[in-house]
C-alpha cells in the first residue's frame, strides 16, 4: 500500500538566525528529504520561509522528484541585510490561506503534514499565534514544532504543535542531523506496514481521533528501547551515552509511544 501526503516545510529565516545557522537548517532540511519515498503521488512537497513576513518559495505543484525539491530548498536565500523580526502566526496563517488549496496542488483525501523550525519566540501577541496554529491543526493532520536555541517559547511551541508530544527541542544548530530525523521519524512516513515491538496508530484524516493497538515481541536480542516518562527532558553530553526518554513520533502513520533509547556523541539533544 503507497500513502498520499503533502508535507509543508517552514523555516525560520529572521535575523536572530544568521546566514550559517540558516545555511545548517537547509543542509537538515534536504537531509529530511532525502529519506522520503521518491515515488510519484506519495509525498508532494511544498515549502516557505518567514521572518516578520511570509517568504513564500515553492508548492506542491512545483516538483515531481526528491532532487528537484532538494534544488528548491538550495535556493532558498537568507536575507541579511538588516536583522528581520519573527512572526510564526503570519507563516502559519500563509500556510493555511494559500499553501492548503486546489491552486498550490494541495490534495484531497491525504494526509496533511507540517513541519516548523524556528530559533525564538514569535513577536506576534500568544493570541494571533494561538488562533493561527489553531486555524492549521484543524486543516491538517499533524504539525512538528522543532524549537532551536533556548530562546524559544516551548509554551508556543507547544500550542503551534497541538501539544508537548510534537515539540521537539534543541540547544543549537550544530545537532541538526540523522539522529534528529530518526527521532521525529521522517523515514517512515510512509511506512504502511507495522513492525514487530512498535505501537501503531490509525489517525482519521483531520479529525485528530487515534485508534491504538500494541504488539510486542521478544527476541534475543537486548532492546534498546526501554519504557519511559515521555514529558522528561535529559540532557545528552557529548561523552556519554546518557538515556533519553522520548515519544518517537512517526509523522501520523505510525507512532511509536514513549521510549527510551541511548544517543552517543549527541551533544545537547533535548526532547519534551
Amino acid at each position: 500500500m503507497r500513502c498520499r501526503i503533502d508535507f509543508i516545510v517552514i523555516v525560520d529565516a529572521s535575523g536572530s538566525v544568521g546566514e550559517e545557522s540558516f545555511n545548517k537548517t537547509i543542509q537538515f532540511v534536504n537531509e529530511v528529504v532525502g529519506v522520503l519515498p521518491d515515488r510519484p503521488g506519495e509525498v508532494n512537497v511544498a515549502g516557505m520561509m518567514f521572518h516578520s513576513k511570509p517568504l513564500p518559495q515553492f508548492d506542491f505543484n512545483d516538483n515531481s522528484d526528491i532532487g528537484g525539491i532538494q534544488d528548491s530548498f538550495s535556493n532558498f536565500v537568507y536575507d541579511s541585510s538588516r536583522s528581520f523580526g519573527t512572526a510564526i502566526g503570519a507563516a502559519l496563517d500563509f500556510a493555511t490561506d494559500t499553501l492548503l488549496t486546489p491552486e498550490a496542488g494541495h490534495r484531497e483525501n491525504v494526509q496533511t503534514i507540517v513541519f516548523v523550525m524556528t530559533d525564538g519566540k514569535s513577536q506576534e501577541t500568544d493570541e494571533v499565534v494561538a488562533e493561527a496554529a489553531g486555524r492549521l491543526l484543524g486543516a491538517t493532520d499533524s504539525i512538528i514544532a522543532l524549537g532551536i536555541t533556548d530562546a524559544v517559547d516551548p509554551e508556543q511551541l507547544s500550542v503551534i504543535a497541538g501539544g508537548p508530544a510534537q515539540r521537539f527541542l534543541l540547544n543549537d544548530f550544530d545537532a541538526l542531523g540523522p539522529q534528529v530525523i530518526a527521532t521525529i521519524g521522517f523515514a517512515a512516513l510512509c511506512n504502511a506496514e507495522p513492525t514487530t515491538s512498535a505501537t501503531t496508530s490509525t489517525l482519521s484524516t483531520k479529525a485528530k481521533t487515534t485508534a491504538t493497538t500494541t504488539t510486542t515481541t521478544t527476541t534475543s536480542n537486548t532492546d534498546p528501547f526501554e519504557a519511559g516518562d515521555a514529558n522528561q527532558d535529559r540532557r545528552v553530553d557529548s561523552d556519554d551515552r546518557t538515556q533519553v526518554c522520548l515519544p518517537i513520533h512517526l509523522l501520523a502513520v505510525i507512532s511509536l509511544g514513549a521510549k527510551c533509547t541511548s544517543f552517543p556523541l549527541l551533544e545537547s539533544f533535548l526532547v519534551v
